[in-house]
């Protein structure tokens, strides 16, 4: 395959709509040196800084000094018909790019339209699952009504079904409950991130409780925002809650404050967490509040517990 005319010498640069347009006439030729993995219009990084000109820019899977001379990339490319050269860059670029996939955080969507937060994403046996608030996958008093879930699609902005309900901690109005917990079961073909919080880089480390009499600071996640709360305490007797219309009495959970306002329908399940090295710990899962005022919690252990018979 004939490649593109190269330049000796650097003369005047060219601007980054003739780089674009050099591209796009000579792809495949572009493509077709060795170990190329695709090319574009990109600034050099120099010193960690970029250069104010445009480059072109050549992302291999290995830099190699065994390619013979002819196959080599030019320092330079020669525009056609105002002479401009493109001054080339080779970066390496072996790691194979992949769409990111559901974390704790995003946000997801019953099949009765009850919106809700993944608590947390996991991985069991090759089986994709996600946890999240009972309440959200199936309605009080009807414990077996679980259907498919769906989530926003990140790149398309559409609708998507991620997979249906597995198992859920029946929520009943003749008895007092103490856990809010249910479980998805993701379809094939959707990513997952493994224990992984939405907006950090940083993994789940393990599953525990809250901490009383301690200054540690517990945030959550939704979306992109992070919301953060404090003083958790222990409530050990009943409390009405309504829960789409229905009033279902809840016990032993964890009442936080807020110390930012923001938090409302539509968070439940979101994971409460507390940063340590390497990671985060996670506390709770969130089922309840008042909006900008506090939140309920049971503990991250106790509705991991709950649900290991279904995994």
């Amino acid at each position: 395959m004939k490649r593109p005319p190269a330049s000796e010498l650097a003369g005047a640069p060219a601007n980054l709509r003739q780089i674009r347009r050099f591209i796009a006439d000579h792809r495949d030729r572009l493509l077709a040196y060795p170990n190329v993995r695709y090319v574009a219009a990109a600034r050099k990084i120099v010193n960690g800084k970029p250069e104010r000109d445009y480059s072109l820019t050549f992302y291999v899977g290995k830099k190699s000094e065994a390619i013979k001379p002819a196959d080599r990339i030019p320092d330079h490319f020669l525009t056609t018909p105002d002479g401009r050269t493109i001054p080339t860059d080779v970066v390496q670029d072996a790691r194979q790019a992949r769409a990111f996939g559901l974390r704790s955080g995003h946000m997801i969507i019953s099949h009765d339209g009850e919106v809700g937060t993944v608590f947390a994403p996991s991985t069991v046996h090759g089986q994709k699952y996600l946890i999240t608030n009972a309440h959200v996958l199936l309605d009080v008093d009807e414990p077996h009504n679980l259907g498919n879930v769906t989530a926003i699609d990140q790149n398309t902005g559409q609708e998507i079904v991620i997979g249906h309900g597995k198992a859920a901690i029946p929520l009943l109005t003749t008895q007092i409950n103490k856990n809010d917990a249910g479980l998805v079961a993701i379809n094939p073909g959707i990513p997952l991130d493994n224990l992984m919080v939405s907006g950090l880089n940083v993994p789940i480390l393990t599953f525990d409780y809250f901490r009383t009499g301690t200054n540690a600071r517990y945030f959550y996640n939704v979306g992109t925002n992070v919301f953060e709360c404090t003083l958790p305490n222990r409530v050990e007797t009943p409390v009405p809650v309504i829960v789409e219309g229905t009033e279902v009495s809840f016990s032993h959970f964890w009442r936080l404050d807020m110390v930012n306002t923001g938090n409302r329908p539509g968070h439940s399940g979101a994971l409460v967490y507390r940063h340590v090295n390497g990671g985060v710990i996670a506390c709770g899962i969130l089922f309840a509040g008042a909006q900008d005022e506090y939140i309920y919690c049971y503990s991250a252990q106790k509705a991991v517990n709950a649900l290991s018979p279904f995994f």
